[in-house]
Formats: C-alpha cells, sequence, structure tokens
C-alpha cells in the first residue's frame, strides 16, 4: 500500500474527522487504496507517521491543522533513516491554516490538493539548552507571539480561528513586557535589543492569516528574522490592515533579516517559544534552517517559491 492518510479526527472543533470520508473517496479515486490512521487511538501524529514511513508508505495524507503539520514534521524528522522519496500531502482541516496558505492549499478542494506537483520544502531544527531538538516547518518566534499562541491553545476555538487569535492577541499584548536579547544571525548580526517579538520564518503566515513574513520562501536555504519592538495592544489595532495585509515591515520598530542560523538568548526573565502554533519550551535557543528537508505535494502554482 502506497499511500496512508493520518487525520487528526479533533482537529478545527472535529473537522478533521468530518472530512476523512471525502478525503478517503478522494485519496482512493486518485493514487489507489490507501491506509487510515486516526491519532488519539493509542498513538499520536508523529508515531503514526514513523509507522508508516517504517512500513514503506511512499504518500502520507496528514489531515489536520498547523499543530497537526507540526507533530508530522517532526515525526518525520526524527527518526534515523529518513527516506527522502516519501511525499507529505497536507490538507488543512484546523483553525489557523497558516502553513496550507504558504503552500496554496488553504480555501482549495481536496482534489485540487492532490492534483498538485511534489517539490521540497525547508524546515527549521530548534536546539534548546537542555539538548533536546524540536522541528518546525512554518514559523518559529519567541516572545508575545508565544504568549498569545500558548493562550489561544488553553482556550476554546470554536469560533474559528480568526476571532480566537484576535482575543488571544489582546489578552496576550495586554499583559506583555518587551524582554531584552541578545540575537545573533549567522555571522553578521550580533546585537542586544529589546524584542516584543521575534520570528524565525519559513512560511509568510502566523496567527491565522497575519502576514508575519511577506517575502519569506519556504525553498530558499534561508529564514527570514522579523523582530518587532514596542509593539503594543493600540499599535496591533490601528495597524491590523498592515498586520494582516503583508506590510508588517512597513511599521516603526520592525526589522527583518535573513540567515541561516539564529541564536535568542534572554538578557533577563523568561522568553516562551512556539512553533507552529505548539510550546515546545522557551529560550536560549538556536534554530537552524535544514534545506529540502521535507518533499511535499501541493498547488505551487498558486504561491511563490524558488523553483
Amino acid at each position: 500500500m502506497n499511500t496512508a492518510i493520518i487525520v487528526n479526527p479533533v482537529s478545527g472543533a472535529g473537522k478533521g474527522r468530518r472530512m476523512l470520508p471525502r478525503v478517503e473517496k478522494a485519496v482512493r479515486r486518485i493514487f489507489g487504496d490507501a491506509q487510515v490512521m486516526r491519532s488519539g487511538e493509542g498513538e499520536g501524529v508523529g508515531a503514526l507517521v514513523r509507522r508508516a514511513v517504517a512500513d514503506r508508505v511512499e504518500r502520507l495524507v496528514v489531515v489536520g491543522g498547523d499543530g497537526t503539520v507540526n507533530e508530522a514534521v517532526n515525526g518525520f524528522l526524527s527518526m534515523e533513516g529518513q527516506r527522502p522519496d516519501v511525499a507529505f500531502v497536507f490538507l488543512p482541516a484546523g483553525t489557523g491554516g497558516d502553513f496550507a496558505r504558504s503552500t496554496g492549499a488553504a480555501g482549495q478542494s481536496i482534489d485540487d490538493v492532490l492534483a498538485g506537483s511534489t517539490g521540497q520544502v525547508d524546515a527549521g531544527e530548534i536546539c534548546f539548552a537542555d539538548g533536546r531538538r524540536h522541528f518546525f516547518v512554518n514559523i518559529a518566534s519567541l516572545g508575545v507571539s508565544a504568549v498569545i499562541a500558548h493562550g489561544v491553545n488553553e482556550r476554546s476555538k470554536r469560533l474559528g480561528g480568526m476571532p480566537a487569535f484576535v482575543a488571544g492577541t489582546v489578552r496576550g499584548l495586554l499583559s506583555w513586557r518587551d524582554v531584552p536579547v541578545r540575537l545573533q544571525i549567522d555571522d553578521t548580526v550580533d546585537q542586544e535589543l529589546v524584542i516584543t517579538s521575534v520570528a524565525a520564518a519559513n512560511g509568510r503566515f502566523l496567527g491565522s492569516g497575519m502576514m508575519l513574513a511577506p517575502d519569506a520562501l519556504l525553498n530558499d536555504g534561508l529564514l527570514d528574522v522579523v523582530v518587532l519592538q514596542e509593539m503594543r495592544l493600540r499599535d496591533f489595532v490601528m495597524n491590523a490592515r498592515r498586520l494582516y495585509g503583508g506590510r508588517v515591515l512597513s511599521l516603526p520598530g520592525a526589522t527583518c533579516y535573513r540567515g541561516r542560523e539564529i541564536t535568542v538568548t534572554p538578557l533577563e526573565g523568561r522568553l516562551l517559544l512556539e512553533a507552529d502554533g505548539e510550546i515546545p519550551g522557551e529560550a536560549p535557543v538556536r534554530i537552524r534552517v535544514l534545506p529540502g528537508a521535507i518533499r511535499i505535494l501541493a498547488p505551487w502554482h498558486r504561491v511563490k517559491t524558488v523553483i
């Protein structure tokens, strides 16, 4: 069997479960027979990915939100003896859908995504001070963005992605105080600054459609490092159109760098980190790009890539 369908049934308040019959029908029509694997039945998404790859499956159709994508990527990249021939198909069924926006899958039918082409995309690796590693494929960020993601994950998302993230942003910014950090990027940047947020972006979107890194490309071998300073609730309210419309870098206190390796060290206090909306730990961290780490089938003709 060449295809496995891995679904997170609870993603998007049950959207993953509701999508499954249509996904099965489309996958079997296009690719032939497929094995269905559901998380929550004794195994998480990462474990299901590792089992499917070990069983010599060639194609993994993953149904879920950004957190499900992150689990799948971590399951795959943490394996020894990875198989570069394995292709992922990510069908969005979650709250934010930010990675799907960068791959062109957002808003597309299941058939349109499955009829896409295959390309290699970069991933990111986060190394924590205690030796742990965590991977991401969209964006990893530190500061208020991580506080917001943590708050959103702790509350109901039944009203949808945008309302959940807007409410979370209001709560997060009301209580946030900027943190002094040392930021190092390759051999080009080494400075101390006070930040609201620092993001290492492979994809362009976070927070259910906020275009934080408008020029980021999934396959250029680089991470766009977006720094926000002195961002307060009033700034978010007054500049929401610029934040969601891809003009974040026109804001005062917004800067973008590019690099292959980023180190963020807090000079005082704690600094939480989120990766694709999940919360794996806190700074200090070293983040590096893994060029061409994952093979993805997607409607690439709808998005800007290096290819």
